[in-house]
């Protein structure tokens, strides 16, 4: 039996369900924003003072995106993160190394873009494998470590 997805489900027990369900339709009414963006077809209020934007139920397969590789160019991913479920890798190895933590995310922007992508819950492809392709090895210096 397949379970409406609502917020206030998002307990262990809902969760252990769905993971043992990875492709499924679910339907979400008061999903978050960028959520709701993908299911409105129609462009949104975007006041954050006006509470869930226009009430639109976020349409999703929950699972979808499975196979599939998002790169994160970005600040880096925490890979470990637990609503990357073990899909979150990094794209090489790290050449230059000052401090034995070259792909971590310090500044937290790059593992917010990730979840936004392929997070479970709150990702938009909740199957997807996410590619950590850190590109700043510090405030003010950028690049592209591959």
């Amino acid at each position: 039996m397949i379970k409406q997805l609502v917020p206030s489900e998002r307990q262990n027990s809902t969760i252990q369900q769905r993971d043992s369900q990875p492709w499924f339709p679910a339907e979400w009414p008061k999903a978050p924003w960028h959520l709701q963006a993908l299911s409105a077809g129609q462009k949104l209020d975007n006041s954050r003072d006006s509470g869930p934007a226009t009430q639109i139920k976020y349409n999703n397969t929950v699972g979808g995106g499975q196979g599939v590789n998002i790169y994160i160019i970005d600040s880096g991913v925490d890979v470990e993160h637990r609503l990357f479920q073990g899909r979150a890798r990094n794209f090489h190895k790290c050449y230059v190394d000052t401090d034995g933590e070259c792909f971590k995310d310090k500044v937290g922007h790059g593992t917010a873009v990730a979840g936004c992508a392929g997070a479970r819950f709150y990702g938009t492809a909740q199957g997807a494998n996410i590619i950590n392709v850190k590109t700043f090895f510090s405030f003010n210096k950028y690049m592209f470590l591959m």
